[in-house]
């Protein structure tokens, strides 16, 4: 009877590991530096934007920093720039999940124009966008709310380039704050 209760309790054991690094593995993030809590953008290459950490009262609760991106051109049509990792580790037919917790200060434009920060997944072949797929959009004053985006990896995908975007919708000037915090992309949605 003894023996039983030993092999028993090994059984159990394996069946937790088991468990706990099936949880694990499936909500793996590919970004480095998802957080910001390296205190740098190590791991993010900017388009048209000039990023800043901020260690103030603007990071969402699982830390201590958020990046802040700004348009780099304050006065323009059409601006557009972001924050972007490339990863190339996804195979044709896989879902991924995208999100991030994004906060805004009266980010707007001028003459009528506004001024959003949303994610954008964009899937690239050798040397074009096969197709891309855009979060909901965040503008003027907003607390921190998590957006996200799903999608399928088509066929002929080689990267996958994840961007914390500013968008300007046609007008001039921009004017207010976004901020990014807790990025996320990989194979299986997180657990909120």
């Amino acid at each position: 009877m003894r023996k039983m209760v030993k092999f028993s309790n090994s059984i159990s054991v394996l069946v937790l590991v088991f468990i706990f690094s099936i949880g694990a593995g499936a909500q793996e993030n590919r970004l480095r530096n998802p957080d910001f809590e390296e205190g740098s953008t190590d791991g993010w290459y900017s388009w048209a934007v000039t990023s800043e950490i901020s260690n103030k009262e603007n990071y969402t609760s699982g830390g201590s920093y958020s990046v802040n991106p700004s348009l780099n051109v304050q006065n323009g049509l059409f601006e557009a720039g972001a924050l972007i990792q490339e990863v190339e580790d996804f195979k044709a037919g896989d879902t991924i999940y995208a999100s991030a917790w994004i906060k805004t200060k009266n980010l707007k434009g001028a003459d009528h124009s506004n001024v959003y920060a949303l994610i954008k997944i964009e899937f690239w072949d050798e040397n074009n966008i096969i197709k891309s797929k855009e979060s909901k959009k965040v503008s003027g004053n907003n607390d921190w709310q998590r957006v996200s985006v799903k999608a399928s990896v088509p066929a002929n995908t080689t990267m996958v380039k994840y961007l914390a975007f500013l968008y300007n919708d046609g007008g001039v000037g921009n004017l207010g704050q976004a901020y990014f915090d807790d990025t996320y992309l990989g194979t299986a949605p997180l657990a909120y």
